[in-house]
């Protein structure tokens, strides 16, 4: 299975591809207008049959600005795309 690994930023995203248990560098790309869009053509690209998104989990328990902006990406991704998305 190959599966897109997302880090998600508010100016950049880090990304990256596995398929079994070698991880692969894509790079990073810009966060604007056009992000779903490249997202998705690099899923069809790699073939890419899921995708994981490291949201940060603070200490305190309580949702930081940072988390929630990652998870209104990931709510974003879901809709945008005909891909399963997990958080990690």
């Amino acid at each position: 299975m190959s599966i897109l690994g997302i880090d998600y930023g508010e100016k950049k995203i880090g990304l990256a591809k596995s398929a079994g248990s070698l991880a692969v560098s894509l790079g990073i790309i810009e966060n604007d207008n056009m992000l779903f869009q490249k997202i998705k053509e690099i899923c069809e690209q790699g073939s890419i049959e899921r995708i994981v998104v490291g949201v940060p989990h603070p200490h305190s328990g309580e949702k930081n600005e940072q988390q929630k902006k990652s998870e209104q990406f990931v709510n974003n991704l879901k809709q945008q795309l005909q891909i399963e998305v997990v958080i990690e």
